[in-house]
């Protein structure tokens, strides 16, 4: 699948992943805020300096403040202005942590004292089975906007990346765990999109499971249009593929190597 889902940015397009980048939270602001100011080896301190005095946090995100896609640009309903994300990734609690709904708000409300310039944060692991009330509506208090994971890294939400067969790679409890996902997030209105895959295809070999995440995307917009119609849901899901963020990365080594040796 070649095509990719882009968030635009007060210049140009950037892939969606370049926003979110793991970093310890303790010095989050620091890196968030030089990202914008430093090219190559010049940084522009004055600009620094500025960002963090006019600060401001994010206005509460209400009913009508859902985002939505025209034209590969992002905008608020409620303005129908353009939207410009600025996310970061939530931290990741170890794969045995169960979900603390404090521990996620304290995290919220830390980054908003740093006064780290943000709007959307990206969950990397949720269970569709479980309450997160707490912390969408916590989230939306704070102007805060939240990508989540429709896939999971085990179980029945997993894209086996090694398959090229649809039937292995892209299977019915995949559709039913993506179904299972939207159903419980899209009601919260900062909810801004739904990750169908994470780096899916990172090496050449896995490249065969492309299709599978094309189809998988198709088949949750042609659902939810569906369900939209019933009544059933509110709206429908902007979705995203997550690439990785060095490029092609492994998926491209073999052609570089190629060329070094032509």
């Amino acid at each position: 699948m070649r095509s990719s889902t882009y968030i635009t940015t007060s210049k140009r397009p950037i892939k969606m992943l370049t926003f979110f980048t793991k970093i310890i939270p303790t010095i989050l602001p620091i890196l968030v805020l030089f990202s914008n100011h430093v090219k190559c080896k010049d940084t522009n301190l004055t600009s620094f300096a500025t960002t963090i005095a006019t600060y401001s946090p994010p206005s509460a995100i209400g009913p009508k403040d859902t985002i939505t896609v025209q034209n590969k640009q992002l905008y608020k309903q409620s303005t129908n202005a353009k939207f410009y994300l600025k996310g970061i990734a939530f931290p990741d609690p170890p794969p045995s942590t169960p979900y603390n709904a404090q521990g996620w708000i304290d995290m919220l409300h830390q980054l908003h004292n740093l006064q780290t310039p943000y709007n959307a944060v990206r969950i990397y692991r949720m269970d569709p089975k479980t309450d997160y009330s707490e912390f969408f509506n916590e989230a939306a208090k704070l102007g805060v906007y939240v990508m989540v994971p429709l896939t999971s890294a085990q179980g029945k939400g997993v894209i086996n990346r090694d398959a090229a067969s649809p039937k292995k790679c892209y299977t019915r409890s995949l559709f039913r765990y993506g179904k299972s996902c939207i159903r419980n997030y899209i009601h919260y209105p900062n909810v801004i999109a739904g990750l169908i895959g994470n780096e899916v295809m990172n090496s050449v070999q896995t490249w065969i499971s492309a299709p599978c995440v094309k189809a998988y995307g198709r088949d949750l917009k042609t659902w939810m249009r569906y369900e939209v119609k019933k009544g059933a849901i509110p709206r429908v899901l902007p979705l995203v593929y997550a690439a990785q963020n060095t490029g092609l990365g492994a998926a491209a080594s073999p052609a570089r190597d190629s060329l070094k040796q032509s």
